[in-house]
């Protein structure tokens, strides 16, 4: 009995002391993963108060399965020896999911992640194509994905994010977001050489639009953005911005598959408007629902006709040039220009054979006198080289005048 007595306070000292010890491993400022049984030590964990850092040395499989959430990040940078990291039940990551330099990296296992601060993949393994991601991330801040294999982006099904960048992925074939709002920018670039479909057919706005290098683009439900949208570079044969009415700067140049254009609710342009050298596209330029450009205005290509009913203010100058003949449409840019007309700047149009352009009127006519008119100086004035033009008018003259008075 007296034996007794003294075990019992002493297990549930012990006890006591399991438990806070169970309870301190899950709230540090950072735990540094240097193998696999680190991160298994974290599994009864639901939540993780603090960052998780996997060390550059640590090698193999790693697998975080038991914690729920993480407050802070989760991170590895250089760890070329890791295989894989597995968070089955990892829901949520409060601050950054941050993957650089996993070179032997071949899956990542998120099933229940939905939402994190930040996303960042650079430079991930060959092995690592797709992502066994079931529910799929909602929620992000900034996405960027970047130099990696990975073939599409499912289970990444975003609804909410503030930034998009993919960049110089050469299998990424696949983008298909269906957020609907973002209030910073998109950027897509380099992707698969030119074979990416990018598709965010529930966009409606977005803080500002950059796309190059892909096959198809879809922006059917984009109706505004507080930025610039440029769409450069890309393969797409018809590119529809059906409910588009409103940017910072609309820019579609050097899509050279392009053949069809179509924006017919686009009103007003608060920068710059670009659409030149497309070089498919020889059929008409209509923008029948345009009303103000705040800055320039550049159209250059092959195509036949220009038309803008509705434009009552074009604050910059406008710059028409196009391979085909288009004559009456100088003539009408030409006439509505001036500091209190609609369009403010200069016009300069020129057009297939029948060059025009405006600012000091010089078309063929004007040239032509313009030649005449030098050429008229050239034979009484010296050249602005280092030989003098000979007076040719002026020595038959005199000439002529010697032997009337020989004679």
């Amino acid at each position: 009995m007296s034996l007794l007595k003294y075990i019992a306070p002493a297990a549930a000292l012990a006890s006591v002391a399991y438990g806070q010890s169970s309870t301190n491993i899950c709230v540090q400022p950072t735990a540094t993963i240097q193998n696999g049984g680190d991160a298994t030590a974290l599994s009864g964990c639901q939540t993780f108060t603090g960052s998780i850092v996997i060390a550059s040395s640590t090698p193999g499989d790693l697998d975080f399965s038991g914690i729920r959430q993480i407050t802070g990040s989760l991170s590895a940078q250089g760890a070329r020896n890791v295989t894989s990291i597995t968070a089955s039940t990892l829901g949520t990551v409060g601050n950054a999911l941050d993957l650089e330099g996993l070179i032997g990296l071949n899956a990542l296992n998120f099933g229940n992640l939905t939402s994190v601060g930040s996303l960042t993949f650079h430079t991930l393994g060959p092995n690592l194509q797709v992502l066994n991601w079931g529910t799929g991330l909602k929620t992000v801040g900034a996405l960027d994905i970047q130099d990696t294999f990975l073939q599409n982006l499912n289970g990444i099904n975003l609804t909410s994010a503030q930034s998009i960048n993919i960049a110089n992925n050469q299998y990424l074939t696949d983008i298909n977001i269906p957020l609907t709002s973002i209030t910073g920018a998109i950027n897509l670039n380099a992707n698969a050489a030119g074979r990416t479909a990018a598709s965010f057919g529930n966009l409606t706005s977005a803080g500002s639009i950059s796309i190059s290098n892909c096959s198809t683009v879809n922006l059917a439900a984009l109706m505004n953005t507080t930025g610039q949208v440029a769409l450069t570079s890309n393969g797409f044969s018809n590119l529809s911005l059906t409910q588009l009415y409103s940017s910072n700067g609309l820019i579609i140049q050097n899509n050279n598959q392009m053949t069809a254009l179509s924006l017919p609710a686009y009103n007003t342009d608060n920068g710059a408007l670009s659409i030149e050298n497309n070089t498919m596209l020889q059929s008409a330029i209509s923008l029948p629902a345009l009303v103000k450009v705040s800055g320039a205005a550049v159209f250059r290509g092959s195509f036949t006709n220009l038309t803008t009913p509705n434009l009552n203010t074009l604050a910059g100058a406008m710059t028409i040039v196009s391979t085909a003949p288009i004559d009456s449409v100088c003539s009408h840019y030409n006439g509505i220009q001036g500091a209190s007309n609609i369009v403010q700047g200069v016009v300069t149009c020129n057009g297939g054979k029948a060059t025009t352009s405006s600012g000091s009127g010089s078309g063929s006519s004007s040239g032509t006198a313009a030649s005449g008119s030098a050429s008229a100086s050239s034979s009484s004035k010296p050249s602005s080289g280092n030989n003098v033009a000979v007076p040719t008018v002026t020595l038959l003259g005199a000439l002529a005048a010697f032997f009337a008075m020989l004679a």
